[in-house]
């Protein structure tokens, strides 16, 4: 067989999300699923709304995915962290 006709190995990567708001809600104490008194229900129905309602990556989250960016763009170019 030529070099050209082999299978090229393949690198499969799983990523998860990174911090959202509520992650960093769940964080708090007292605050975790199954804790006493704990509640999803937040009063301000707009921050409900904007943060918590398939909540979006917090300043946290965004550093993170901008940080899996540098190290996923130089795992492409063979040169990983």
């Amino acid at each position: 067989l030529e070099e050209d006709s082999l299978p090229h190995e393949k690198r499969i990567v799983f990523i998860r999300h990174g911090c959202t708001y509520m992650n960093e809600h769940l964080e708090t104490p007292g605050c975790g699923w199954g804790d006493p008194n704990f509640s999803d229900v937040f009063p301000d129905e707009h921050e409900r709304e904007t943060k918590y309602r398939d909540s979006p990556l917090s300043p946290k989250g965004v550093e993170q995915a901008k940080s899996l960016a540098k190290q996923l763009g130089d795992l492409v170019d063979g040169e990983p962290e």
